[in-house]
């Protein structure tokens, strides 16, 4: 055997080893961290982190192939969340629900782009902008666990805040968008109006052309595949197209995960209805197995690319403590969104965790180079992981505190 392909055996057999650690490592950190009462998220955060600073897992000639299996983690991921978002419910999400989400998606990016602006971790103003919309979007598979472990899962805080963390998860997807755009076109200071007239035209075009897509070809596409296929043709051609919609997303100028997210927000139930077994599971349940694998690998990724000691540096330290205090104030002021007869210090409290899409931000943040440089250098990468992981933390034990202390009363604050 020639010395190249004994090479190549090594490097596959290194993958494979290091593959199967990070997995199995991954899912009893998050299953550890979850019986505590935290998102599992934090525990694959974490073990990342600890594995980054401490052991070299992953070579240098295996970046592209890591980084691989992690934007693969982050489009099942995306692909799953709209695959969960009903249409329907969105059309009967009323008007406290919105005005919550639009003020929480507000506030934060415009203090998170005065906090970044105040301490100069990062200069242009597309990573100030890029670290303020890191902050936006609310976790709604936490906020739906915190509730449910609370007993509050029917209340009527329970529906406004599970509404408008739905549309502000697809708010900040929308805006995800269109800073990806602007970072990729060299940020915002070094192009012309039209180019930025451009950019918001080529997103537009793509929402517009997911939606077609979604409602006259999408249907007609599995009715096809399944006479040529046969079983497992519904996850086969769910798959493909979360894969093309992606794929799309990045010919249009736009972050991959967006794609995958519309993929999954166009593939509704009714979709594939007449071409699914009575026996067989809605699509989301089929891809329940793929994201066990995939998606707790992205995090722990994520958790080795954060540079702890980039944390110890005081002026980063203090950013860090800045961007917790203001993702949190921003939260908790869009709970005034919910009118009378709610207690809106709950809903503001309900909307603070981040989770996924804040640390999907902050990947593509540390992805992105202008003029040479990652758009979020490590300081300000660690700073949004940081902050994201605190909300986590904070909201479950704060919403703990409010219902042992606060009855429910109609028109509560």
């Amino acid at each position: 055997m020639d010395t190249a392909h004994g090479t190549n055996f090594d490097q596959i057999a290194h993958l494979l080893g290091v593959l199967a650690l990070l997995l199995l490592a991954a899912r009893v950190a998050g299953h550890a961290v979850a019986r505590i009462g935290l998102p599992s998220v934090l525990g694959e955060l974490c073990l990342g982190m600890a594995l980054g600073s401490g052991l070299v897992l992953i070579r240098p000639d295996e970046a592209m192939v890591w980084q691989f299996l992690g934007e693969l983690g982050v489009l099942l991921l995306l692909f799953g969340v709209g695959l969960e978002t009903r249409l329907g419910e969105l059309r009967k999400v009323g008007r406290q629900s919105s005005q919550v989400a639009v003020i929480g998606i507000m506030l934060p990016v415009l203090f998170g782009i005065a906090a970044s602006s105040a301490f100069g971790i990062v200069k242009t103003f597309t990573a100030h902008l890029f670290l303020g919309a890191a902050l936006t979007a609310t976790s709604v598979g936490l906020t739906a666990r915190v509730l449910r472990d609370l007993g509050q899962s029917h209340s009527k805080e329970a529906k406004i805040i599970l509404g408008a963390a739905v549309i502000d998860d697809i708010l900040g997807l929308v805006l995800l968008a269109l800073v990806t755009g602007l970072a990729k076109a060299n940020s915002v200071e070094n192009i012309g109006f039209l180019s930025i007239i451009l950019l918001f035209a080529k997103a537009l075009a793509f929402l517009v052309l997911a939606i077609y897509l979604g409602k006259h070809l999408l249907p007609r596409l599995f009715r096809w595949t399944a006479g040529i296929l046969g079983q497992g043709a519904v996850l086969t051609t769910g798959l493909a197209i979360c894969l093309a919609y992606s794929w799309a997303a990045h010919q249009f100028g736009l972050a991959p995960a967006v794609g995958a997210f519309f993929a999954g927000l166009m593939i509704q139930p009714e979709t594939y209805a007449p071409i699914r077994a009575p026996s067989e599971g809605l699509l989301e349940s089929h891809l329940e197995s793929m994201g066990l694998v995939f998606v707790p690998l992205f995090f722990v990724l994520t958790g080795m690319r954060v540079d702890l000691s980039a944390l110890a540096n005081g002026t980063t330290l203090l950013f860090t403590l800045t961007l917790v205090l203001v993702a949190v104030i921003g939260k908790v002021i869009a709970g005034v969104g919910a009118g009378a007869g709610a207690r809106k210090l709950m809903v503001g409290v309900g909307m603070v965790p981040r989770g996924e899409v804040g640390l999907i931000f902050a990947a593509l943040g540390a992805g992105i180079e202008v003029n040479g440089s990652p758009l979020l250098p490590p300081a300000a990468f660690a700073s949004v992981v940081t902050a994201v992981a605190a909300t986590s933390v904070v909201a479950p034990v704060w919403l703990g505190y409010l219902l042992r202390r606060q009855p429910k009363t109609e028109g509560g604050v």
